[in-house]
């Protein structure tokens, strides 16, 4: 398949566009996971770190990569991804100071919970809670 073939693929895909409508970024994870993996088999370990740096919006995808790095020795990937991490994470501090993250840390014990809240959209999860 071409590349324009594929974008023509992704764009006609209604799961793509539910989950764009709601505000999901799936297409976005997808994307930097597989560029993830794909230069850390290939060894472009500074592409692979600066990728994961990006991916810390969801930093439960990042944690494993880290650990695997972490035992490999891959200290380039590391130090590219706390190059990205550090100037993500200084910016929000600078304009916004700690609250988000302390914010984010009063709702932790909460996003548990989220799929039993009546209302909440529970056909855009792709856990067994969407299944109910």
């Amino acid at each position: 398949m071409t590349r324009s073939g594929l974008f023509i693929v992704l764009l006609s895909f209604l799961p793509f566009f539910e989950g764009f409508q709601a505000g999901q970024n799936h297409v976005l994870t997808l994307v930097l996971v597989i560029g993830i993996t794909v230069a850390t088999l290939s060894g472009r370990w500074y592409l692979a770190g600066l990728l994961a740096g990006f991916l810390l919006y969801k930093p439960q995808f990042v944690l494993g990569i880290l650990i695997i790095w972490l035992i490999w020795r891959e200290y380039k990937a590391l130090a590219s991804f706390t190059a990205v991490a550090v100037a993500w994470a200084g910016v929000v501090v600078v304009s916004h100071g700690f609250a988000p993250y302390m914010a984010y840390l009063g709702t932790i014990d909460q996003i548990l919970w989220l799929p039993f809240i009546k209302g909440w959209p529970a056909y855009l999860m792709a856990t067994p809670y969407g299944c109910w």
